[in-house]
């Protein structure tokens, strides 16, 4: 199949898009990163037609209780050479990880995360975990990420180069409990061994988040010295409502304190590390 193929399918150029830039998705999430798809049966028939050719893949999981349908791209080289001259990219951009169906859920959360970022954000940055090596500036920011030991954030969202600095923030979907050491190590790569400007976790429960503000107030706050002058804003924490939209609305920071997400993006944007404040965010 050529790439003059591939511009006959209606709205086909939409869905690659989205399923090279957010990963693999069910019908649900694709339909809601795809607006421009407003009638379901042209959004199936593009989806068939996708799937008829090879050029996208789909699976049937289990998820929630029922059968999902998941579409991604054929990973298939001779295939992703193929998608890469048609939406103008190198091959290596379209290699997605594989994924366990237990994941699945997971991977629906944070690609509605990065789409929700990408449109609140739009002169933002936003990478997956598995799109963090494409960017050179990345390994800067996060100097200990080819190593083994460190697990990959969910969402890296950056602001390179805005009102004469650079921002990143993280962002974490904590789905089941993790151990309070493992929570450790990662918030204190984060404050301490990063340039991460800002982490944002959201959790399923209120347990998670009461053990997340736990280590942080008492294992890393106090010795990273990086943070330490805005340390009770550096980490913001929201319950996952089940809608990503409304669980970005509000966040708690350490001290257990409202922040909207845009406000406190904004003021790391136009403030350099060394200038911010706690006295800023209230």
């Amino acid at each position: 199949m050529n790439t003059s193929n591939l511009g006959r399918i209606k709205k086909g150029n939409d869905v690659l898009l989205a399923l090279k830039n957010y990963g693999p998705l069910t019908r649900k999430t694709l339909s809601q990163i795809v607006p421009s798809i407003k009638n379901e049966r042209n959004f199936r028939r593009t989806l068939n037609l996708l799937c008829r050719k090879k050029i996208v893949c789909k699976r049937f999981e289990n998820l929630n209780g029922g059968q999902s349908t998941v579409y991604q791209l054929n990973q298939n080289l001779g295939t992703r050479d193929i998608l890469s001259a048609y939406l103008n990219c190198k091959s290596e951009d379209l290699l997605q990880k594989d994924f366990r169906y237990r994941e699945l859920f997971h991977e629906q959360v944070t690609a509605s995360l990065s789409y929700r970022l990408k449109s609140m954000f739009p002169d933002s940055c936003v990478y997956r975990d598995y799109q963090l090596h494409l960017d050179n500036r990345i390994q800067n920011v996060l100097p200990h990420l080819n190593s083994l030991e460190v697990t990959k954030p969910d969402v890296l969202m950056s602001f390179w180069n805005k009102n004469g600095h650079s921002v990143s923030i993280v962002f974490e979907f904590e789905r089941t409990a993790k151990s309070k050491i493992r929570l450790m190590h990662k918030l204190k790569m984060y404050a301490a061994e990063s340039l991460i400007d800002g982490v944002v976790y959201i959790a399923s429960s209120d347990q998670i988040i009461s053990n997340l503000r736990e280590v942080y107030n008492e294992k890393v706050l106090e010795k990273s010295l990086r943070i330490k002058h805005y340390g009770n804003n550096f980490l913001l924490c929201s319950v996952f409502s089940g809608d990503i939209k409304n669980s970005l609305s509000l966040c708690l920071n350490s001290e257990m304190k409202t922040l909207q997400l845009q406000h406190w993006i904004s003021i790391l944007t136009k403030t350099k590390e060394a200038e911010r404040r706690n006295s800023l965010f209230s």
